[in-house]
C-alpha cells in the first residue's frame, strides 16, 4: 500500500478519487507540531535549538498516519506548495522517525487538484527542501522570541497591553501614523468654477476655468466665495470661442492575474470580503467544494506572489476567448506578466481557474453564493489577462473668451473598443467612459449659458481599509502571502484596532503599544528593517545563508534591548509615552491655556497613568486633587475642528443648492444643511453625526449629503408593489416596508443599499421571523413549564 498525506480532509477527499485502490489518502489536518507555548523553547545560548510538542489536537491524526505508514511501502508528502506546506512535511517525517517508523518518503508538489496534476506530481517526486524547512523555522522563532521577549515586558510596563508581535507591530504602527495624520490635519477651502457653454446648434459642452485674466488657475488660486464671485461677474457677459480641440487613442492593457495580495485587495473593494473570509473561502475553492456529487476544486493554490500562467492554461484561455467573443479580442501575443513582488516565487502560478471552460453561470445554484462570487472574480480576471487591450478615446477641447483673458477646457473619452472590459473591470476603471463631447470646429462661437463656482476642502489622507493596508505592506516589502489576512486578525483580536465603516481606528492601547515601542524598539519597528528581514528569509529559502546566523545577528541586538528596557521603572516609561502621544492625549485648546493644565483645581499639572483597568490622565496636585479622565478620542477639544463659533463648512451641494455644515451641539456632532434660521417654519434640516460614525473626522461631503437625503424611497418591491424606504432611527439604520420596521444589519452599508439588496434583507427578516413564531413557546409549553 501506498500513503499520501494532505493537510485536510476536503483536498483529500478531492485527490482520492484520482487514484487506485492501492493509495490510501489522510489528512494530517494542518500542523502536527509547534513550538511548546512556554518560555525556553528556543534556546538561543544552544545555537537555537528548537523545542516542538505534538499539538494535543493532533494526537488523534497522528495515531491514524503512524498506523498507516507501518503498512505502507511508500509514502507521499503531499502538502501545500510553500514553506508551511514544506515544513508540516518534514514535522510528520520527524514524528514517524521518533517513533521508529522509517519508510520511503517522497515529497510531491502541485499548484492544482486535477487527476493530470496529482499524476504528474507522483512521476516527479523529490526530497524534502530543507532550504524552505529552515526559512519557515527561522519566521518561527523570529515571532517567538520577539512575542516571549516582549510580551512580558509590556504586561509589566504597560499594564492592560495584552502582547507586540513582530511583523503585526509594524502593521499597528502604520494604523496609528496614519491616524496622527489625519489628528494633525488642517483642511483647507479651494473653489473650481465651471461655465455650461452653448453651441449654434444647441450643443451644451460644460468646461473648466483654467485661465483667468491671462493667469493659470492653479488649485488653490480661488480660496473663498468671494473671489469665486468677482471671477463669475467678470466672465458672466462673455462669448467664448474653440480654439483647440485634441483627439488621441489611449490603450489600456489589462492588468495581471490574481495573487494573494491582489485577490484580498480586490475581494475587499468589490465583494466587501475581509481578508479572513478571502482566504477562507479560497482555500475552499482550491481543496475542492462538492459539486454534483463529488468533490471538485475550482481553482489552483491560492497563497502566492507569482503573476505567472502555464502555457497549456494560456493556450486553453485564448481558444475559449477566441470561441466565446471572437478572434478581435484575442492578442496576437501570448500575455506574460512579471512580478512586482519582491522575491516572488515565479515556480508557482497565479490564483486561477482550474478549467477555464467552467464559467460562473454554468455553477450558478450549484455552489454558495460567496463562493461563486469570489470564482467569478478569478474566473473574469484570468481571461482578461489573456485579452485585447481597451482601446480609449480622449478628447479635450480649449475655449477663449473673445478678449483672450480666460481658458476654459473640457475633456471627455469614451471607449473605442471594450477589449478585456467585456469580461472584467477593476474598481477604479468604472468611470471610463464618462463623457462623449459634443462635435464642435475650430473657431465655433460658444454663448454663456451657467457659470457654476463650487466650492471644496481638502481631504486628510483615508484611514486604512484592509485592501489598502495589504497594499501597503506589500509596497514595503514586509509580510508575505501567507501572513497578509494574520496580521489583520490579530490586531483586531487584541484590541489594539476596531474596524469601523470598513476602516481601522486605532483603540487606546494600540496607540499604547505604538508608542511604546517606537519610544524604545524603534529599529524593530521599522519598515526598512522589517522588510530586509524578509528578504533575509528568502534568502534562507534559497539556501544563500544559514538560518541560525540570521537568529543569531537579530538576537543579540534584541535581547540586549530587552535587558535594557527591563531595568526601566513605569515612571521612566511615560515621559517617553506623553511626548509621543502628546497630541493625542493633550490636543490643542482654541485659547492659549496649557492643555496640560488641570481643569478642575487649575493648579496641577495632568499627567498619562497606568493601570491593568487601561490608561487615563489625572492631575499630578493629587491628594490635593482627586480629578482624573479617561483618554479622550483625539478630535476632543481640537481646535483643528469646527466648535462652537467656528463651525465648518464641509461643501455645497449642488442637489440641495444648500452649504453643508459639521457642527457640535450640546448632544454632540451633526450634520446640517443650510444656514441657520429664527423662522420656526424654515429650520435647517439635521443629522447626528452618530448613526455613521463616532469621529467628525470620517464626514465627507457626499457622506453628509446622503445622509441628509434620508428618508430616501429605494423603490417598489416587485414582489408586493409596495415601496421600500431607507431610514435612519434612535436605535440605528432600517427600512420601512408595508407598514413594518426593519433593522438593516450591520454588513449592508444603508447609504448605498439597492432595491435587490433591500429584498434580501426583507426576505431574510421574513425568515427569522418565521423561525422565532415556530420557536417561541406555546400557552400549554407555558403552563407545562409553570406547573414543574
Amino acid at each position: 500500500m501506498k500513503l499520501l498525506i494532505v493537510e485536510s480532509p476536503a483536498k483529500a477527499k478531492t485527490i482520492n478519487k484520482y487514484l487506485g485502490s492501492d493509495f490510501q489518502v489522510v489528512a494530517s489536518y494542518g500542523h502536527v507540531r509547534d513550538l511548546l507555548a512556554k518560555a525556553g523553547s528556543v534556546l538561543p545560548e544552544q545555537d537555537f535549538l528548537i523545542k516542538y510538542e505534538i499539538n494535543p489536537k493532533s494526537t488523534r491524526h497522528i495515531k491514524t498516519i503512524c498506523d498507516l505508514a507501518k503498512k505502507s511501502e511508500c509514502i507521499y508528502l503531499a502538502t501545500d506548495p510553500d514553506r508551511e506546506g514544506e515544513s508540516i512535511s518534514w514535522h510528520i517525517v520527524e514524528v514517524l522517525k521518533e517513533k521508529k517508523i522509517f519508510a520511503n518518503f517522497k515529497r510531491i508538489i502541485f499548484n492544482e487538484i486535477t487527476k493530470k496534476a496529482v499524476s504528474d506530481a507522483l512521476q516527479q517526486p523529490r526530497d524534502i527542501n530543507l532550504n524552505l524547512v529552515n526559512a519557515q523555522q527561522a519566521r518561527r522563532s523570529l515571532d517567538y522570541l520577539v512575542g516571549f521577549s516582549l510580551s512580558p515586558l509590556l504586561w509589566r510596563k504597560l499594564p492592560g497591553c495584552k502582547s507586540a508581535g513582530r511583523v503585526q507591530s509594524v502593521g499597528l504602527r502604520l494604523i496609528c501614523e496614519r491616524e496622527e495624520e489625519i489628528s494633525k490635519f488642517i483642511s483647507q477651502e479651494y473653489w473650481n468654477i465651471h461655465i455650461d457653454m452653448i453651441s449654434n446648434k444647441d450643443e451644451i459642452v460644460t468646461a473648466k476655468l483654467i485661465e483667468f485674466d491671462g493667469n493659470k488657475l492653479e488649485k488653490f488660486s480661488i480660496t473663498n466665495q468671494s473671489q469665486a464671485q468677482d471671477i463669475v461677474k467678470n466672465i458672466e457677459n462673455q462669448q467664448f470661442k474653440v480654439i483647440d480641440i485634441t483627439r488621441k487613442q489611449r490603450k489600456k492593457s489589462p492588468p495581471p492575474p490574481f495573487i494573494t495580495s491582489s485577490l484580498q485587495q480586490e475581494a475587499a473593494g468589490k465583494l466587501g470580503f475581509t481578508a479572513k473570509k478571502t482566504m477562507t473561502i479560497a482555500q475552499k475553492l482550491y481543496e475542492g467544494i462538492d459539486l454534483n456529487n463529488e468533490s471538485t476544486a475550482l481553482i489552483t493554490y491560492m497563497r502566492t506572489d507569482s503573476v505567472m500562467l502555464s502555457k497549456d492554461f494560456i493556450d486553453e484561455t485564448r481558444n475559449f476567448i477566441s470561441s466565446s467573443f471572437g478572434s478581435n479580442y484575442l492578442p496576437k501575443q501570448i500575455r506574460a506578466f512579471k512580478s512586482k513582488v519582491k522575491n516572488a516565487q515565479e515556480a508557482h502560478e497565479a490564483i486561477r481557474p482550474i478549467n477555464i471552460n467552467l464559467t460562473p453561470e454554468l455553477l450558478l445554484n450549484k455552489i454558495e453564493k460567496d463562493y461563486l462570487k469570489l470564482y467569478e472574480l478569478i474566473w473574469q480576471r484570468t481571461v482578461a489577462c489573456q485579452m485585447e487591450n481597451v482601446i480609449l478615446n480622449l478628447e479635450s477641447i480649449n475655449f477663449a473668451s473673445f478678449n483672450q483673458l480666460h481658458v476654459a477646457k473640457a475633456t471627455g473619452s469614451t471607449i473605442a473598443f471594450d477589449g478585456f472590459y467585456k469580461v472584467y473591470k477593476e474598481i477604479n476603471d468604472e468611470e471610463e467612459n464618462k463623457k462623449l463631447l459634443p462635435n464642435l470646429s475650430q473657431n465655433e462661437v460658444m454663448q454663456v449659458k451657467n457659470i457654476l463656482p463650487k466650492q471644496h476642502f481638502t481631504e486628510p489622507p483615508p484611514r486604512y481599509s484592509e485592501a489598502t493596508l495589504v497594499k501597503t505592506l506589500e509596497d514595503l516589502g514586509i509580510g508575505r502571502p501567507s501572513t497578509y489576512a494574520t496580521i489583520i486578525s490579530v490586531l483586531q483580536e487584541r484590541d489594539y484596532v476596531i474596524l469601523d465603516q470598513k476602516r481601522f481606528i486605532p483603540q487606546n492601547k494600540g496607540r499604547l503599544v505604538t508608542a511604546f515601542l517606537t519610544a524604545f524598539f524603534k529599529k524593530y519597528v521599522e519598515y526598512d528593517f522589517t522588510a530586509k528581514l524578509e528578504d533575509q528569509l528568502d534568502s534562507i529559502a534559497k539556501g544563500m545563508i544559514e538560518w541560525q546566523e540570521i537568529l543569531k545577528n537579530f538576537w543579540t541586538g534584541f535581547n540586549n534591548n530587552v535587558q535594557e528596557i527591563e531595568q526601566y521603572k513605569i515612571t521612566d516609561i511615560i515621559p517617553q509615552i506623553e511626548t509621543l502621544l502628546s497630541n493625542f492625549l493633550f490636543p490643542a485648546q482654541n485659547d492659549e491655556t496649557d492643555h496640560k493644565l488641570c481643569t478642575l483645581c487649575k493648579v496641577g499639572k495632568l499627567s498619562l497613568k497606568l493601570s491593568k483597568y487601561g490608561a487615563f490622565l489625572a492631575c499630578d496636585n493629587y491628594p490635593s486633587c482627586n480629578f482624573t479622565r479617561n483618554i479622550a478620542a483625539a478630535f476632543e477639544n481640537n481646535d483643528n475642528l469646527p466648535k462652537g463659533k467656528n463651525n465648518k463648512a464641509i461643501g455645497y451641494s449642488d442637489d440641495m443648492q444648500k452649504t453643508i455644515y459639521l457642527k457640535e451641539g450640546p448632544f454632540g456632532w451633526y450634520i446640517q444643511a443650510g444656514e441657520d434660521s429664527t423662522n420656526k417654519n424654515d429650520k435647517p434640516k439635521r443629522v447626528p453625526i452618530s448613526v455613521i460614525s463616532s469621529s467628525p473626522q470620517d464626514i465627507t461631503l457626499e457622506t453628509a449629503v446622503k445622509l441628509l437625503a434620508l428618508p430616501k424611497v429605494i423603490g417598489l418591491n416587485p414582489n408586493t408593489n409596495k415601496e421600500i424606504t431607507v431610514a435612519v432611527g434612535r436605535y440605528g439604520p432600517y427600512l420601512k416596508h408595508d407598514g413594518k420596521f426593519i433593522s438593516i444589519p450591520k454588513n449592508y452599508d444603508y447609504l448605498n443599499l439597492s432595491i435587490n439588496d433591500c429584498i434580501k434583507i426583507i426576505t431574510s427578516s421574513s425568515s427569522q421571523l418565521r423561525k422565532a413564531k415556530k420557536d417561541a413557546p406555546t400557552n400549554s409549553d407555558k403552563v407545562a413549564k409553570s406547573k414543574s
